[in-house]
């Protein structure tokens, strides 16, 4: 059998590892939604001492990426000049070299780290849905202190707040309210007056509409989409339509089908070339685009919702 005797052994009597849904949970069965990375995971499990070692891996890699990629220019250079990297004088610029790119190294580390916390699933979710979705609240609490976003929504137009509210869990939704949303103004013995944010209890899913706008050609005849400032952040993002490489928007790799048809009547969906949204595309907004019926507004251009 597989590993031999030993195999078989250690499988026998070796420690066996079972997944038990949160009762606190959105979820009763074993069917939980557990997230698509690591992070994810470690959230879904309350367990805090996983979620800083991914996020300080996170952090740390970054920093020696920069730092390496700094190291052998400065190596570079001196063996362009026949000096070798083991030779004294290499080893005092790289050092010093080192000390100058601290706050660049930090900066990259830090930047990675936010991207890495506010990763969006296919559905949109961040590490803080999920959180909100399996009620850790000490999980929580650790993204918000590594800088994760609180406003992000998911495909659903929810923020973990609105998620939390959306769920009705009660515990969960004040946690965040007090957490994120009140500010203390002043406190007098026992006594304490707090101001509360409120637009996303007033605004309740946040969800911003849509500000693309239509690229036409010289005789009128549309042919994109101009998408950098819509209000919409995965609309803003997607570069689908002018280099499908260069899109920001990660769960649109290998996805989007959008194409255009050129002037020899063949499909184009590669390139820097710009192509129309298809109605067979499986991001969704593309789907939606493709099938846009709205005129542009005649004053900045943006299409009438």
């Amino acid at each position: 059998g597989k590993g031999g005797f030993w195999g078989r052994f250690f499988r026998e009597r070796g420690p066996k590892l079972s997944i038990v849904a949160n009762k606190e949970g959105a979820f009763e069965d074993g069917d939980s939604y557990f997230g698509e990375t690591p992070l994810s995971f470690a959230v879904v499990f309350g367990n805090v001492a996983i979620m800083s070692l991914l996020v300080d891996t996170c952090r740390g890699r970054e920093f020696e990426k920069v730092q390496n990629v700094e190291r052998e220019r400065v190596e570079k250079e001196f063996r362009d000049k026949g000096i070798k990297a083991e030779e004294e004088e290499c080893k005092k610029a790289v050092a010093e070299a080192m000390e100058k790119c601290k706050d660049k190294c930090q900066e990259a580390a830090g930047e990675a780290m936010v991207k890495f916390v506010n990763l969006q699933d296919q559905f949109g979710n961040t590490p803080m849905h999920i959180a909100v979705l399996h009620q850790r609240k000490a999980a929580f609490d650790l993204l918000a202190e590594n800088k994760a976003d609180v406003t992000i929504t998911n495909h659903q137009g929810l923020t973990p707040f609105t998620l939390a509210a959306r769920l009705g869990f009660t515990s969960m939704f004040e946690h965040i309210l007090t957490k994120q949303y009140q500010e203390p103004v002043w406190s007098y013995g026992g006594v304490k007056l707090v101001k509360t944010d409120l637009t996303q209890v007033d605004s309740f899913k946040m969800k911003k509409l849509c500000t693309c706008k239509h690229i036409k050609d010289k005789q009128g005849k549309v042919v994109g989409w101009e998408r950098e400032k819509c209000e919409v952040e995965e609309h803003k993002k997607c570069k689908c339509l002018q280099d499908k490489e260069k899109c920001e928007v990660t769960t649109h790799d290998n996805v989007c089908k959008c194409f255009k048809v050129g002037e020899d009547g063949k499909k184009i969906s590669t390139g820097p070339a710009p192509w129309l949204p298809n109605a067979q595309c499986e991001v969704d907004f593309h789907r939606e685009q493709a099938k846009c019926k709205c005129k542009p507004d005649e004053e900045d251009g943006s299409l009438k919702q």
